[in-house]
């Protein structure tokens, strides 16, 4: 099974998280590679990521996944000591 690769944002006019890029948009090395690039972290949660891959890109995500992703952007902002 492929596995899924993808990148969160918010997107211009929406105030809910969506799935920005994903594997069919970009190949996963330039996905990592971009956020490197821009200080964005990138984090490994293949259960989230198989959930996530069922929706389209840019279609505002469910508010329990919003929560775990909060969840998660919440501990690298502790970590990286910008909280």
């Amino acid at each position: 099974m492929k596995k899924p690769y993808l990148a969160i944002g918010i997107s211009k006019g929406s105030k809910e998280p969506s799935i920005t890029i994903n594997q069919e948009i970009l190949p996963v090395e330039q996905i990592i590679q971009l956020a490197k690039e821009y200080n964005i972290p990138v984090v490994f949660d293949p259960k989230l990521a198989q959930q996530l891959a069922n929706f389209d890109v840019d279609e505002e995500l469910p508010k329990e996944f919003v929560l775990a992703i909060e969840e998660t952007l919440s501990y690298f902002r502790k970590k990286s000591g910008d909280i």
